[in-house]
């Protein structure tokens, strides 16, 4: 008995010395500028739940959004510029990767500034054409625009972004996309 108490005290120690000398890497940290960054693995933010959401093709992970002739939009991130600290006239870049299946098929990133102090039109507007960075078809593109936020956005004012297809014809994927302060 006093055999295998030893036994199992020994493995013990063995066992804790081992655990204690495993290394846990915490995960890199965010950029202080990045807002916001979405593989689609999770939609935490991004509304409305939608079709477009898909597992047809992906950058990294399984998820990406598709636009095509049965979705004409995607979902969207909507955030209020105060809870993400932006600042009227600030300068923030939308990047991502896009792929698309023939050349017939286009879309575009849009970037809105609504402020519903001044009503429900946008006070910013801003397509960035997919179609016009995607050269090569079937091929995940990386793309990257500037939008400089207007001055007279207040702090209620709302930041906008989806894919939204422009031309019927074929499918056009948006994913890891990350809009960053500049």
């Amino acid at each position: 008995m006093n055999l295998h108490f030893l036994r199992l005290a020994i493995f013990g120690f063995l066992w804790l010395g081992l655990a204690g000398c495993s290394r846990r890497t915490p995960p890199p940290a965010a950029p202080a500028n990045l807002i916001t960054r979405n593989d689609f693995e999770a939609v935490q933010g991004w509304l409305p739940a939608s079709p477009s959401l898909t597992t047809d093709q992906a950058h990294s992970g399984r998820f990406s959004l598709q636009v095509n002739p049965a979705i004409e939009y995607s979902m969207g991130y909507v955030m209020p510029l105060q809870a993400i600290g932006l600042q009227p006239g600030e300068r923030i870049r939308i990047s991502g990767w896009g792929r698309r299946s023939s050349f017939q098929c286009k879309a575009v990133v849009i970037v809105q500034i609504i402020d519903p102090d001044k009503g429900t039109t946008p006070i910013l507007w801003q397509a960035i054409g997919l179609h016009t960075h995607i050269k090569t078809l079937n091929y995940w593109t990386s793309f990257s625009e500037t939008v400089k936020l207007p001055a007279e956005a207040g702090p209620q004012a709302r930041l906008q972004v989806y894919l939204w297809r422009t031309a019927p014809l074929d499918t056009i994927y948006l994913d890891d996309l990350e809009i960053s302060r500049i």
